[in-house]
């Protein structure tokens, strides 16, 4: 979707071309999503040149009306492999879709995969290949055979995630969206505590997902004593007074929303959890006052921590306390205690200055076992002069029927 950047990537690192075969990076770079990959494990790939002339997706026939229901550019072009199992005839008057879907399924296959992926590599320009995929030495390898005359370098999945940090405008939109209908999901499904079980506030959450179009990939529910740990929602009805910590993420056209927050049930909070609740949204606070370009996730970190520390919690210690947000529910950077590992494509140790177009999750966690725990994360995209909220910043709320 920021194809600029990966092909800046290239350029700058003196590569000829990426291929991947992450369905993930497939779906970023070329804005295909794959039917096939849901329930079978046929391959997908991406070619892109450094100088974004080439553009090659690689995969079955029977993906053609994927293809052009999901808008992928006419300039892109399609290989395909194997046989479609469909029947056609050509003759046939059929809608403007389905006839270029028809003609993809009708235009020469290879006979395999990766004899598909060796035709994509044709004519592209001089110079080593980066290689990106969930089993990257078996494709180093794969493209070594295929094109012996190049060298072929690994580091293509960090190439892309540095890519990814910083989003396009209609990136942005997305994450929007996702994060708009993550957001009324769950004020539904809390709605129910104190007459419904957590499984069932949990059920509600991702029925209203569904509904929307969306996917969940994550929820934690839990109440009491048992939000110390990280559990699995329960077949009981939260009490009234308790504390329900919550954590929700899901899918939607392709990005992500994830937020988390801490609510009472029927009744209103008590000092000392309130006072810890208030302590954790301050330190939130003060790292979205640094939000800006030119900050550096090591900074936000030690100005959350701190503020958390000398606002009631003087314990606090959590070592992440806020991630990127985009394909993926955790993109680059990562606001966390600890510098990333050593990267090939960055400067080291890496804590790259915030970018306008980011977009970030601050998050504070608090986890005592055996006494519960609590959560408030936001997700704010990075502007010019600060930073805009997709997803709001909650009050302590009191949700739920009181009896």
């Amino acid at each position: 979707m920021n194809t600029e950047r990966v092909t800046e990537i290239l350029r700058r690192q003196g590569f000829a071309a990426l291929v991947s075969t992450s369905p993930i990076h497939t779906r970023y770079l070329l804005g295909f999503e794959s039917q096939q990959g849901i329930f079978s494990s046929t391959l997908k790939a991406a070619v892109i040149s450094v100088d974004g002339r080439i553009r090659r997706l690689v995969c079955a026939p029977a993906e053609a009306g994927f293809i052009v229901d999901r808008g992928v550019e006419h300039e892109v072009e399609i290989l395909t492999y194997g046989s479609h199992g469909a029947l056609i005839d050509p003759a046939l008057e059929v809608p403007a879709s389905d006839g270029r879907a028809r003609d993809l399924m009708l235009a020469p296959s290879s006979a395999g995969a990766w004899e598909a992926v060796g035709r994509a590599l044709e004519g592209l320009p001089a110079g080593p290949l980066l290689a990106d995929s969930r089993s990257t030495p078996e494709l180093v390898e794969r493209l070594r055979g295929l094109a012996p005359a190049r060298a072929v370098h690994p580091g293509g999945q960090e190439a892309v995630e540095l890519a990814r940090m910083v989003k396009s405008p209609t990136e942005i939109a997305l994450l929007r969206r996702a994060a708009e209908l993550n957001a009324t999901s769950i004020a539904d499904a809390l709605a129910s505590l104190g007459s419904a079980s957590e499984e069932t506030v949990g059920r509600r959450y991702r029925s209203n997902v569904a509904i929307a179009g969306g996917m969940v990939q994550h929820w934690m529910g839990i109440g009491g004593r048992r939000s110390g740990l990280s559990r699995p929602p329960v077949d009981l009805v939260n009490p009234q007074g308790e504390r329900f910590r919550f954590d929700g993420g899901m899918e939607l056209d392709g990005y992500c929303g994830d937020t988390g927050g801490t609510v009472q049930v029927g009744e209103e909070p008590s000092h000392a959890e309130a006072r810890v609740y208030r302590a954790l949204t301050r330190g939130l606070v003060a790292a979205l006052e640094m939000v800006r370009p030119g900050t550096r996730p090591s900074q936000l970190y030690e100005r959350l921590v701190e503020t958390v520390r000398t606002e009631g919690v003087p314990e606090f210690a959590f070592p992440l306390v806020g991630h990127g947000i985009g394909v993926e529910q955790r993109d680059l950077p990562f606001v966390s205690r600890r510098p990333a590992p050593p990267m090939d494509f960055a400067p080291n140790p890496f804590d790259p200055p915030l970018e306008t177009g980011m977009v970030i999750n601050l998050e504070t966690p608090w986890n005592i076992v055996g006494v519960g725990s609590y959560q408030h994360e936001v997700t704010v995209a990075v502007t010019p002069s600060g930073f805009e909220f997709l997803s709001p910043l909650r009050d302590y709320e009191v949700v739920g029927r009181s009896r």
